[in-house]
Formats: C-alpha cells, structure tokens, sequence
C-alpha cells in the first residue's frame, strides 16, 4: 500500500513553528507586566517536540514503505542530505558573518567554537560543557539529524527481523530513555537537549506510523486518538504541581503523548470536515511548507529587528513573524527547492 501525503500535518508544523517564534521572542523577562503571557509564550517551546513527533511519524511511514527497495539506505539518506545540508549550512555561514558584517556584533566566533555546529554535535557541547558557540536553537536540528542517521538501521533489520517486533523496539527506547533522564539528572546534567533524552518524541512518532500501517488511523478511531491527547494534556497539569526531578523526567514524555493523540485525531479528520478545511487553507499549508525555514531564520529576524526597530512588544512580535516568513519564503524558492527538485 502506498501511503499517501498528509495535507493536515502542514498546518501543524506551521502551529509547531508559530509556537517556538512565540516563545523565543516573549519571555516572562521581556513582558515583565505580563507574567501570565510570558508563561504562556513558554509553553511554545514545546513547539518542538510537536516537530520531533511530526518527524518521526513521517520519517518512520517512509521507512516502512520503502524497506524492500534495494536502494533503501541510499535513497532515503541522499533525499535527506538534500532536503536538510543546503539550508542548514547556509543558516550557520549567515549566523556567523552577517551580524557582524552589518555591525551587530564586533567579532566572529573563532573556528574552534564553530566547529561542532558543522558537525552536528551542538547539543552535546551543550549537555557537556563543550567550548562552542553559534546559534542557540539548532540543537533540535541536532537531534534530528542523529534520529535520521540512526533509525533507518533499526527499522530495516527490526522488519527484516520479524514485522511486529519494530513496536516492541520503540517500547524499549521509550523506557530507556526515561532511565537515562533520571541517571543524568541525578548526576546534575541536562537532559533538554540531549539526544538521547530527547529520542521518546521522535519514537512516539514511529508508533503512530505502526499504527497507520496496521490499519488503526481510522476516523472510527477518533474518540480514542482525543483521549489520549486529554489525558497527556491532564497528565501535563499534574506535572505543575509536583517535585522538580518528577517534572524534569516526565515533561516530554508528557507533552509527546498529547501531541501523538493530537497528531492522530487530526489525521483521521475527512477533508470534509471544518478543521481540515481550516488546516488545509492555503497561508497555514504554505506556512507548513516553509517551515523549516522558518525554524532556521526566526532567530535571525529577532535579531535584526531588535537591532534596529526599538517599540511595543507586540509590534516587535510582529515584524519578527513577517520578517521570518519573508527570510523562510525566500530561503525555499532560491535555496531549498532548486534541492529539492533534485531528490527524485
């Protein structure tokens, strides 16, 4: 059976994508008068495990169609090299040197420090102290990029192996990741960028692609699919109100179970129904189809309008959006799609 394009989920890395904008630019430090809306704005960062859901759904169906091609692990990792190396490296050759060839910054960051950013290795320096610095928010980039290096070998041999063993597989990594959080935050490091602390949300996403493959993602199904995102979202609400080691291992478990059951419901939707028609509006699939570029650049729009636009908070939020979406649309017609054209 060959699986076909998801419309809905453009609109939910749109959403994904809004929601990290929104955090990185409002803070409980920036709207000290609106505490309540800082606090609101944080809850953006989760925006971020709604991508590494989306990624693992979407990477996993991929894998599991294409298995018994010969040309399996060639295919899928050049259709990756094009799709992420040229906007990835391109956003860090920007990073370093325009802000300081507009005068933003005096200096740019000494080699050294840059060099685990072009490895793919910036959330680690992060976990570990490393002497490195660039921009901030690519870890997450970070943690894809091994998940994609990674998963291709355990979904080929679990499938070669037996084809129901590949859930099993993914309830292992679930648990040991939850282990490996606990080990870590009792040894006093931080588990937010970790890859191997961050790996559950990408998995959640193959157990979803399981579950389309079995013949489960189906609209009779819906009632559970909104169950399981209530009680990820109850789950979530419990974890205000209890220890900080409880809050800090169970978080994103937490949040990646509400955003699978979000995932789910909004898949089985029928075109004919008012959100899919509301998610399938040409501004959010845009959005969705640009938002990688929209990850990448959004830090570069905050810097550029902090730099030079001093005003209302609210305005500030909004020339960041519009300069992301100009910087991300730009980016697709001249740097990603003449790539992506190439991925066939």
């Amino acid at each position: 059976m060959k699986i076909g394009y998801v419309k809905n989920l453009d609109a939910l890395r749109a959403f994904a994508a809004v929601g990290v904008i929104l955090a990185h630019a409002y803070s409980v430090d920036v709207l000290p008068q609106w505490p309540i809306l800082g606090k609101l704005s944080y809850l953006g960062n989760f925006g971020v495990s709604l991508f590494f859901v989306l990624s693992g759904f979407v990477i996993t169906r991929i894998l599991i169609q294409t298995h018994q091609d010969s040309s399996y692990f060639k295919a899928f990792y050049v259709r990756r090299l094009l799709r992420i190396f040229p906007l990835y490296y391109t956003g860090l050759f920007v990073y370093y040197f325009l802000p300081y060839l507009l005068g933003i910054t005096s200096a740019i960051t000494p080699f050294k420090e840059q060099l685990v950013y072009y490895t793919y290795l910036q959330n680690f320096s992060r976990t570990f102290d490393w002497n490195a610095a660039g921009p901030g928010h690519y870890w997450s980039l970070a943690v894809e990029e091994h998940f994609y290096l990674l998963w291709p070998a355990i979904v080929y041999y679990a499938l070669k192996f037996k084809p129901n063993i590949l859930f099993y597989v993914c309830i292992f990594l679930v648990v040991a990741v939850h282990v490996l959080r606990v080990l870590m935050l009792n040894e006093g490091l931080t588990i937010n960028v970790f890859t191997f602390t961050r790996l559950d949300q990408l998995v959640y996403g193959g157990i979803i692609a399981i579950a389309e493959k079995k013949g489960s993602l189906i609209e009779k199904n819906t009632w559970i699919f909104i169950t399981i995102t209530l009680i990820g979202l109850l789950l979530i609400i419990y974890l205000e109100f209890s220890s900080e080691l409880l809050k800090e291992s169970f978080k994103y478990t937490f949040f990646g179970i509400t955003f699978s059951g979000f995932i789910c419901s909004v898949i089985v939707l029928s075109d004919s129904n008012w959100i899919s028609r509301l998610f399938q509006s040409k501004p959010l699939i845009y959005l969705g189809k640009i938002s990688y570029g929209l990850y990448v650049w959004h830090v570069l729009a905050m810097t550029l309008v902090s730099y030079y636009f001093v005003g209302h908070a609210a305005i500030h939020f909004l020339l960041v959006v519009v300069t992301s979406i100009i910087l991300a649309g730009l980016s697709y017609v001249w740097l990603e799609e003449p790539f992506l054209k190439l991925k066939n």
